[in-house]
């Protein structure tokens, strides 16, 4: 079901009539539509479409995406759009850094020879764009201070087809972190403290720290709506008996109820306590306050002491009810969901930051789509003056025009084929992943004595120990707390737990105590 937040209106007769901005999550699309006028940006439509979350099947997620698609661009001539596409996976990400002056495609050559100096993951095939964001003076030499962006050709490559069953052909693909940026410097322009926007997802997690208008720090976090659903599927143990939630019921829930209160009122039906909802989701609570903590901590020492003001939460997640006030008070600033746009009367939802944030993109800003496309979309642009100044000037022009599209096919024509060639070999390189994940799992052992000595360092007074057991490929940990507050007792170290070499931690309480699943590091 497509949800609208505006009404669209007719625009002009030659020029590109709208700017959309295309977010596309692992559940839903969400578009925002933009019209550029002598005013500034003005909305004229956004809307989200939802769908049933695909899992592992792909060819399941790639036919609904393409219905949502094209569902929201009912109505529109994709030929006189422009499209801008929000991107993300695990390589896909930004760094801010510093390199002496010299000219761009030294600049370019530069950033691709001491790219590995800037992200974490293997750079195998990977895609690099960048800008500047300013020019700076260091003991007389002059520096620029640059955004790098980066991602995965796989990835570019997935979108393209993603748009493509649609009809649409994207001006640009741009990161998170830029559409977050693209609107801080527009929506967010008055706000002059150092802010932190954070965009949480059902799979990914981004927080961006901005000095100024500049990106000063960029980071994914390894924790987004998902896990709070997912640690709500525990089991769940009372004198009604064993009580375990499907992951269709605990989303239900985490969207009705949000983070409770230990006097918080959930109906019966839902087969769980307020208590036993808070208990259960306080450990991924705490893990998202301390990452934010510990990037909060990075950015003063980078800075020399400059201090985080406000939290601003957009994506899915943020409308969780009460996160904001949990984070504001871990954290100890002003924490706010935000909606990323207002036009008069209308106030868009936070889920909608990211596309919002595309539409609004300039042209000089990153575009990770490769080379040859965008070398092709400049010749395009370039015909097609030619073909409007020249139209009715000679017939010569109309046998060069004809040439070109000549060209133009067979380039279309060996573009195809080469994404033919590498979509052939993802097979094999999922079939290698896999075999390389099973060598692991299955050769790798716990160290015995350093996981007790882990465990006698972190368990809290007041809980005892009764069994612990190796269950396949996880530590069952039984115990019972002497203190009266057992869930708190319980909830605390299973939270010490997560921030130790111990993950995937699920708490299960019963009637006798309490039992504690997790996984080695």
């Amino acid at each position: 079901m497509i949800t609208n937040y505006s009404v669209i209106t007719h625009m002009g007769l030659f020029s590109k009539d709208y700017i959309i901005g295309l977010d596309i999550g692992s559940s839903s699309v969400k578009m925002a539509v933009f019209a550029k006028k002598e005013s500034g940006m003005v909305l004229k439509r956004a809307a989200v479409e939802e769908f049933r979350m695909a899992a592992a099947d792909e060819t399941l997620y790639q036919k609904q995406v393409s219905e949502a698609l094209k569902k929201l661009l009912q109505g529109f001539n994709p030929s006189r759009c422009k499209f801008v596409a929000v991107i993300n996976c695990p390589r896909t990400a930004v760094k801010s850094v510093i390199l002496p002056s010299m000219p761009q495609q030294e600049l370019g050559e530069s950033i691709r020879l001491s790219a590995k100096n800037y992200f974490p993951f293997p750079l195998v095939d990977a895609l690099f764009d960048f800008k500047l964001q300013q020019e700076a003076l260091d003991n007389g030499v002059k520096k620029y201070q640059l955004l790098v962006a980066t991602t995965s050709k796989a990835t570019i490559d997935r979108y393209l087809s993603l748009l493509g069953e649609a009809g649409v052909k994207p001006a640009a693909m741009i990161p998170v972190y830029c559409a977050l940026q693209e609107l801080k410097m527009v929506a967010f322009a008055e706000e002059k403290r150092n802010a932190c926007f954070l965009d949480l997802g059902s799979r990914f997690s981004e927080l961006v720290i901005f000095s100024g208008k500049n990106i000063a720090f960029a980071r994914k976090i390894p924790l987004s709506g998902m896990d709070f659903t997912r640690a709500l599927t525990g089991s769940l143990i009372s004198d009604r008996g064993k009580t375990e939630l499907t992951l269709l019921e605990a989303e239900k829930i985490k969207k009705e109820i949000g983070i409770p209160t230990e006097t918080s009122l959930v109906p019966p039906e839902y087969k769980i306590s307020a208590g036993q909802m808070l208990a259960m989701m306080r450990p991924v609570l705490e893990q998202l306050s301390g990452e934010i903590d510990r990037c909060f901590d990075y950015y003063r020492e980078e800075s020399k002491g400059a201090r985080i003001d406000a939290l601003y939460l957009f994506g899915g997640t943020a409308c969780l009810k009460g996160l904001s006030g949990f984070l504001a008070e871990w954290l100890g600033i002003e924490v706010k969901e935000q909606s990323p746009w207002q036009e008069g009367k209308l106030v868009m939802p936070a889920q909608l930051a990211c596309a919002v944030g595309a539409a609004l993109t300039q042209a000089e800003g990153i575009n990770l789509l490769p080379p040859e496309i965008k070398e092709h979309k400049k010749r395009t642009f370039k015909r097609a003056g030619w073909e409007v100044f020249f139209a009715v000037t000679a017939t010569v022009l109309t046998f060069l025009y004809i040439g070109m599209k000549i060209n133009l096919s067979n380039l279309e024509k060996k573009i195809s084929s080469a994404k033919f060639e590498l979509r052939s070999f993802l097979p094999q390189l999922e079939e290698g992943n896999a075999q390389h994940f099973s060598r692991e799992i299955v050769f790798r052992q716990p160290l015995w004595e350093d996981v007790f000595k882990e465990i006698s360092n972190i368990i809290p007074q007041g809980v005892v120990l009764q069994e612990v057991s190796w269950q396949g490929k996880q530590l069952v940990l039984q115990g019972k707390a002497v203190s009266p507050e057992q869930q708190k007792a319980a909830a605390a170290f299973s939270s010490a737990l997560n921030k130790d070499m111990f993950k995937q931690v699920k708490l299960i309480q019963t009637d006798n105590g309490f039992e504690l699943r997790c996984s080695l590091d």
